[in-house]
């Protein structure tokens, strides 16, 4: 089992972790700007913009949105949601929400 980088609780009450490994040898390694930007991918699960979103194409895969208004971009996580862990798979920027995504 990966070590537990950051745990956080969504506001569903759901558990969700981030592993050290999901965040240095792939978050970080395809989205470097990330790296000072940890508080605010832990914000966008504990307290999203929009709400929680269920993935258009995956039924265990939640959505978080965060967005500073001074700033452009929407920082988007997602987490694959599991009874006995659920777990961050991607974080990253970007300009607009998906469509097709479901509001929970």
């Amino acid at each position: 089992m990966d070590d537990v980088f950051f745990e956080v609780t969504d506001p569903k009450g759901m558990v969700v972790i981030c592993t050290k490994d999901c965040w240095h040898n792939h978050i970080l390694s395809r989205h470097e700007s990330l790296a000072a930007q940890i508080e605010t991918v832990k914000l966008t699960i504990t307290n999203p913009t929009y709400g929680v979103y269920r993935d258009a194409n995956f039924s265990d895969r939640r959505i978080y949105y965060y967005r500073n208004p001074s700033y452009p971009r929407y920082m988007k996580v997602v987490v694959r949601e599991d009874p006995d862990r659920s777990e961050v798979i991607t974080a990253y920027e970007t300009d607009s929400m998906k469509p097709g995504e479901k509001l929970l």
